[in-house]
């Protein structure tokens, strides 16, 4: 996928991620991300261009084991559990003093 708010999303999913930035704005979460064990940051080799095809394959590879795929899945959502917004209004309530 692209970078940016998509790799939330699929955080939200529990999707396990290859990402591509495609804007230099997405390079810092993205490489966060890949630390975390979040994402395949496939930028690695060339940011923000298409990678070179065997660059790509060598980038997609781990994902072909299952148990990668787990791992990715497990820390997107964890990183990520969809109750954000929920969270936003709770937090903008207390500071209004409404109670809910």
């Amino acid at each position: 996928t692209a970078a940016g708010s998509t790799m939330w999303e699929g955080c939200t999913l529990r999707l396990p991620m290859a990402v591509l930035p495609v804007a230099a704005n997405q390079l810092p979460a993205t490489r966060e991300l890949a630390r975390r064990g979040v994402v395949v940051d496939l930028s690695a080799d060339a940011p923000l261009a298409s990678p070179d095809p065997a660059a790509l394959r060598a980038a997609l590879a781990p994902l072909a084991h299952p148990g990668t795929r787990d791992a990715l899945a497990r820390a997107a959502g964890d990183l990520v559990d969809g109750w954000g917004s929920e969270r936003v209004v709770e937090a903008i309530a207390r500071y209004a003093g409404v109670s809910r």
